[in-house]
C-alpha cells in the first residue's frame, strides 16, 4: 500500500483510475474536504491494479475500503493484517440492482455479510413537547438517585468514555474520529455519585440533520432508565439546534439498541446500509 500524501495527489490517482475505464463500479461517497483531513492524519493508502483503484483508510483496529473497479471484474486478494471493512450503501433501495450484481464479487473475494445497518428517522417536531416533558421527568428522577448529565469536555473523560464503547460494542462501530475529542462532535454522560462513568453517547448535528450513535449503559447500571434519557438528551439538544430529521445506524440484530429507539419515536428503514467485512 502507497500512503496518500496530498489531496491533489488522491485526485490524480482518480482521475488517471477513472480514464481507463469503459464502466466503473465504486462504493466511495466521500467528499473532498472529508478525505483531505483524513489525508492530514496519514491515514489514506491506495493500491493500484490493471482493474481499478483500491483505496484503504486505517481506522486503527481495521480498515474501511473504497473500491474504484472495472465493472463486472472479480476482486483481487485484499486480505491485510487486521479486518478490512466494505459499507455498501443502498440509497433506500434505489441500488438493489447494482447489490444484487456486486454482493457476489465481495463473496468471491472472501468477504462475509458483517452486519445489515438500519436507518431509523423520524420527524420528531409534532410530539416535541412530549419529548421535552419525557426527559425533564427522567433528569429530575436521575438526579434525585444522585446521578448527573454532563457534556465530555476533556480527553480524560474521553478515555472512559472509550473504554465503555469498547467492553459493549464491535471495534468496527467505532470510527476512530468518535475516540477523540472533536468540537463539532458532542459527548454525553451520566455519572453516579462516585463519579463513575454509567452510560455516554456520542452525537452529531449537520444543518438540519442529526446523527447519534454508541449509546451504551455500563453493565452494572442496567435497567435504570440510563439509556432512554441520554438519548432524549440528544434528541432534546437536537431539537434546541434547529434540527429536524435524526438518523442512526444500528444491526438488525441489535433488538435492545433498536427497541429503545423505536419507543423514543423512531421508525426503521431497512433498505439502506449493509457491511462486509474480510478477516
Amino acid at each position: 500500500m502507497k500512503k496518500i500524501e496530498s489531496l491533489n495527489e488522491y485526485k490524480e490517482l482518480l482521475r488517471k483510475n477513472k480514464a481507463n475505464r469503459t464502466h466503473m463500479d465504486t462504493n466511495c461517497f466521500l467528499m473532498s474536504s472529508a478525505v483531505e483531513k483524513l489525508i492530514d492524519k496519514g491515514c489514506v493508502f491506495a493500491v493500484e491494479y490493471s482493474q481499478g483503484l483500491i483505496i484503504f483508510i486505517d481506522e486503527g483496529n481495521y480498515f474501511n475500503l473504497y473500491y474504484f473497479w472495472e465493472s463486472g471484474m472479480p476482486l483481487p486478494d485484499l486480505k491485510q493484517n487486521k479486518p478490512v471493512l466494505i459499507e455498501e450503501l443502498n440509497n433506500n433501495g434505489t441500488r438493489d440492482a447494482y447489490l444484487a450484481k456486486f454482493e457476489p464479487i465481495l463473496t468471491e473475494a472472501g468477504f462475509s455479510l458483517f452486519k445489515h445497518n438500519l436507518q431509523v428517522a423520524a420527524n420528531l417536531k409534532e410530539c416535541e413537547q412530549e419529548l421535552r416533558d419525557k426527559y425533564r421527568e427522567k433528569k429530575e428522577r436521575l438526579e434525585a438517585q444522585g446521578f448527573k448529565i454532563e457534556r465530555c469536555t476533556d480527553d480524560e473523560c474521553m478515555k472512559k468514555v472509550v473504554a465503555l464503547w469498547e467492553s459493549a460494542l464491535e471495534i468496527t462501530d467505532i470510527p476512530k474520529d468518535h475516540k477523540v475529542l472533536n468540537p463539532d462532535d458532542k459527548v454525553f454522560c451520566i455519572f453516579d455519585s462516585e463519579n463513575t462513568l454509567c452510560a455516554a453517547k456520542w452525537w452529531h448535528h449537520s444543518g438540519k440533520t442529526s446523527e447519534g450513535r454508541h449509546v451504551v449503559t455500563n453493565k452494572n447500571f442496567e435497567r435504570r432508565g440510563l439509556g432512554s434519557t441520554i438519548q432524549l438528551a440528544w434528541l432534546i439538544d437536537a431539537l434546541d439546534n434547529g434540527v429536524e430529521r435524526f438518523m442512526t445506524w444500528i444491526a438488525d440484530t441489535n433488538t435492545p439498541s433498536l427497541e429503545l429507539h423505536k419507543r423514543a419515536g423512531f421508525l426503521c428503514n431497512g433498505r439502506t446500509s449493509k457491511q462486509y467485512i474480510l478477516k
